[in-house]
């Protein structure tokens, strides 16, 4: 157990300095050391999460699927992060009712530590694009409000890029007069990276108006030259 603390201690220097293949290299080397379960299990979440910084995706979800059994052994943070990201990699490989397993464990975890944190806000999203990948709009936008009412804050990272994936969701489900609204609220009070975004859905928006309105007075100009 004291030789795999000391490769884990090593790994997180060499991470820090930002040295993440020689980081992996060292913990898959000495994967196989003899340590306790609870030792094991930070040496195998450690490891994922440094595939998934290395955007080495098949090797963090195998790794991440094989903790699952034994998360018990992680701390809070641990198996939040473990079901959050298992979801995340599931939904971007078209598994959202999979993924969405996860992320409902992450965002209990997140709801007992009364989380306001950006990862609640990532939660939230994630959850919601699981609804989106089946054609359920009506429930991703239900995960969106509900996480807004009752735990997200403007105080909060994310709160408004989580209205604006919002207002966005409105907008596909032809709910035209919220999404305006919201955009319009976040043009007001959200922040600069979101402004131009917001400009061009509602420029979008209008344009789409006003050509629905050219084509409703070109209609009834034809039927009038018909009933002549």
């Amino acid at each position: 157990t004291e030789m795999a603390q000391y490769y884990l201690a090593r790994a997180r220097c060499l991470k820090g300095m930002g040295q993440v293949s020689q980081a992996i290299n060292i913990l898959k080397k000495h994967s196989t050391l003899s340590a306790s379960p609870h030792m094991k299990a930070q040496m195998e979440i450690f490891l994922a999460d440094l595939y998934w910084e290395a955007s080495r995706e098949e090797e963090a979800m195998a790794l991440y699927s094989a903790l699952v059994p034994k998360e018990a052994l992680l701390g809070p943070e641990d198996r939040k992060r473990l079901h959050f990201r298992l979801g995340k990699l599931l939904n971007s490989r078209h598994r959202p009712t999979e993924a969405r397993k996860h992320l409902e464990k992450a965002m209990a975890l997140s709801k007992q530590e009364g989380d306001g944190s950006s990862s609640y806000g990532l939660l939230m999203m994630e959850l919601a694009r699981s609804y989106k990948l089946e054609g359920k709009m009506e429930q991703a936008v239900e995960v969106l409000e509900e996480g807004i009412a009752k735990g997200l804050k403007p105080e909060h990272e994310l709160y408004w890029d989580v209205n604006y994936k919002l207002a966005q969701y409105y907008q596909r489900l032809g709910q035209e007069a919220k999404a305006v609204a919201l955009y319009k609220r976040i043009s007001e009070e959200g922040p600069s990276h979101l402004q131009l975004l917001v400009q061009l859905r509602l420029g979008s928006i209008d344009l789409n108006r006003k050509l629905r309105q050219l084509q409703y007075w070109s209609e009834v100009d034809g039927q009038k030259k018909l009933n002549k």
